[in-house]
């Protein structure tokens, strides 16, 4: 009802203003009316659904749904368009009006790609989560069809769509990028940074000071245990619409045990102090003290959910003091690093055979006189080592005019045509970066070794579609893998990948390719460390972007696959 209230005064307004009157609105969306449970292809007659999975009783399973979210920016409900094909297609009746008119929506996605049947889009402006497309449709129009669809593998959440005559304010483009946050007093908490991209004048405030304040600058001070609504508002000017966005922040209390560097332990003293509290009855060890445990996950990671598959935002799975091992601890409903959520875009962040760190407490959990040994009320500390929780944001392109994007990479491939196999520049080497999409094949022989290399593909975006084959990738310095280093990368790592550009064509299937290649870095790394001093050395040497240099080049090259300072 408060969504459906601020929407009415919002055109009021307008209507004072003179900016935009309510009778040139041909069409608008926001979800309001509909139960976030029912099936969406019976909300409208007009609308088409796709990716949609139901329930036998014809509620909604998963995919393509009404979300009682509000990732989009607006206001729940929203809708959720299902990742790798999901769309939401609107047939409009123009009620007589044609000429220049303009789309606007939320997403809180970049990739979701927007079609019209009937009427023509002009290219689009983006601000935050606030896109606006120009419309224009001949004289004599009767309806038009617009399509909005993700092909990507990320969902979008979807809200806020108008259609309207002539042209309007610019949106404010404001954005938490979340839509909740938890955060521990007295923990090391990081919380949602405001996307402003117009650099508006906004006023930062909390529902209930009593759990935590923002000042002027949005930084935020916790104050006691609850739940608060953290709000950036925009006025409005002459430009730019007045904007309003908001995240619910969850606060906790701190651990009333301080965790002490030295509580942590291996999986077999957090057994051997489980154990000794018996199975009688679910107790914990030292009256629910905090430890620190750290082991390799064993097992697939099992993502918890709700009955409509949603995430109830934890992760249960098993840790092991070895890679394999049958020795061990349940990891209980594991909140994601700095103690946040798990999202749709976060569970992925592990998988076995990575060493973790897990921070909580130690229990025997009895049910029907069985008692597994736990650690729960936990979160991970670090994931092989690493603490960082963000996503990766590439850094600046290194030097040299041949590190191109995917984009690039397949524009000179494509541009072979596809009569046969053949090579960019007569096998010109070149440089590509780009997100790993989907997992790693590591290459391997009947007999289960490994050949050396590995093939997987890549994008100018996390989860994108528009990807590039890497073709017998080997490691970094032209090496062979070995199964010490086949997991060294993963889906959605940021990679630089050295090679030759091909379109390889079999049949009637051409693949565009980068062959002969090697790693060049891993999310900014090489990978390369230890250097040595050495005056002189008669092997082929190459700088750290694998090129090859001569003799009398001075500082750090690879020879024979070490690193060296040459003087």
């Amino acid at each position: 009802m408060r969504k459906l209230l601020r929407f009415s005064l919002v055109c009021a307004l307008a209507m004072v203003c003179g900016n935009m009157f309510a009778d040139d609105v041909i069409w608008s969306e926001n979800w309001d009316n509909w139960d976030a449970k029912k099936n969406p292809a019976t909300v409208n007659s007009n609308y088409t659904f796709e990716g949609t999975v139901l329930n036998e009783d014809g509620t909604v399973k998963s995919g393509t749904k009404i979300y009682e979210e509000k990732l989009a920016g607006g206001e729940a409900p929203e809708l959720l368009i299902a990742k790798n094909g999901g769309s939401f297609t609107a047939k409009i009746d123009m009620k007589g009006v044609s000429g220049n008119l303009t789309l606007q929506f939320k997403c809180n996605k970049n990739n979701l790609t927007v079609t019209a049947e009937g009427a023509t889009l002009g290219d689009v402006t983006a601000s935050g989560n606030d896109y606006t497309y120009p419309v224009t449709v001949a004289s004599g129009t009767s309806t038009i069809s617009i399509t909005f669809k993700m092909s990507a593998n990320a969902n979008a959440r979807f809200d806020n769509a108008k259609l309207f005559s002539g042209t309007a304010k610019k949106p404010a483009g404001l954005s938490w990028g979340t839509a909740s946050r938890s955060a521990t007093i007295g923990g090391e908490n990081t919380f949602p940074t405001l996307t402003n991209s117009n650099n508006l004048s906004v006023t930062y405030s909390s529902s209930d000071p009593s759990v935590a304040t923002i000042n002027s600058n949005g930084e935020i001070t916790l104050i006691a245990a609850g739940k608060t609504t953290i709000t950036a508002s925009f006025a409005g000017n002459s430009e730019y619409e007045a904007g309003e966005v908001s995240y619910e922040l969850t606060v906790k209390e701190g651990s009333t045990t301080p965790v002490d560097p030295s509580t942590e332990i291996s999986v077999a003293a957090a057994l051997e102090k489980i154990n000794a509290l018996g199975t009688s009855a679910t107790a914990y060890v030292d009256n629910k003290a905090v430890f620190q445990v750290k082991g390799y996950v064993v097992g697939t990671p099992d993502w918890q959910r709700k009955s409509d598959n949603s995430l109830y935002g934890n992760v249960e799975f098993k840790i092991a003091d070895d890679k394999g091992g049958t020795n061990l601890l349940t990891v209980y409903h594991c909140n994601n690093l700095n103690n946040e959520k798990y999202t749709e875009e976060t569970i992925n962040n592990f998988k076995e055979g990575d060493l973790v760190v897990v921070e909580g407490v130690l229990q025997m959990y009895v049910k029907n006189g069985e008692g597994t040994p736990e650690i729960s009320t936990c979160h991970l500390v670090s994931i092989n080592g690493s603490t960082d929780s963000g996503n990766v944001t590439p850094g600046p392109d290194p030097s040299g005019d041949t590190e191109i994007n995917v984009t690039t990479a397949l524009e000179k491939i494509n541009s072979l045509g596809t009569s046969e196999t053949a090579y960019v520049d007569n096998k010109a080497v070149f440089q590509v970066k780009g997100y790993v999409v989907g997992t790693p094949d590591w290459q391997r022989k009947s007999d289960n070794s490994l050949y050396g290399n590995v093939e997987f593909k890549i994008a100018d975006e996390k989860g994108g579609s528009n990807v590039l084959t890497v073709y017998h990738c080997k490691n970094f310095n032209n090496e062979n893998y070995t199964e010490e280093t086949i997991n060294n990368f993963k889906e959605g790592d940021l990679v630089v990948v050295e090679g030759v550009l091909q379109i390889y064509v079999k049949g009637d299937n051409a693949t565009p390719e980068i062959n002969y290649c090697h790693l060049v870095s891993i999310n900014g790394t090489t990978g390369i460390s230890n250097a040595t001093v050495e005056k002189t050395n008669n092997a082929p040497a190459y700088n750290v972007a694998g090129q090859r240099v001569g003799a009398s080049y001075k500082g750090i090259v690879i020879i024979n696959g070490k690193k060296v300072i040459k003087k």
